[in-house]
């Protein structure tokens, strides 16, 4: 009985672990991620249509340097049916104000590396490099760099 309650068990987690790198989904998000902690001069990060469990936050970022998150108001609050948390994003003991929507971009004197989609970017900012296919289990997050510091 053990055997065919591990047999299936395996079974359904080979066919639902389509495709077969399903351990490395939004891996893009990540990879940005590691190019942005690498830029010299750092002073604040803003992260455009991600979620905030998705990102790896600070531990991941390995910077002293504020995130700022587009889709805060979305994903600040985390309800399953076992629990209600709210994420919150702390610098210092001291919880980072966030700039969600387009109140972002309105911002972007607050930060000097930018994650995002491709698509438009606050003036001043270029392109350091994208990651990922652009597909459902993959999408591209690109890092966006401007000179100079943060307000």
């Amino acid at each position: 009985l053990a055997l065919a309650i591990a047999g299936g068990t395996a079974a359904i987690a080979y066919l639902h672990a389509t495709p077969p790198d399903a351990w490395h989904r939004r891996r893009s998000l990540l990879q940005a991620t590691a190019l942005a902690r690498d830029v010299p001069g750092v002073c604040g990060l803003a992260i455009q249509q991600a979620r905030v469990y998705n990102t790896g936050g600070y531990t991941y970022w390995h910077r002293h340097a504020p995130i700022y998150f587009e889709t805060w108001e979305e994903s600040q609050v985390v309800e399953h049916s076992a629990f209600r948390a709210r994420l919150g994003s702390v610098l210092d003991k001291r919880e980072v104000p966030q700039f969600p929507g387009s109140a972002l971009a309105a911002n972007s004197d607050k930060y000097n590396v930018l994650i995002g989609p491709p698509r438009a970017r606050p003036e001043g900012f270029a392109e350091a490099g994208c990651f990922g296919a652009g597909t459902e289990d993959d999408p591209m997050f690109c890092v966006a760099t401007r000179p100079g510091g943060c307000r």
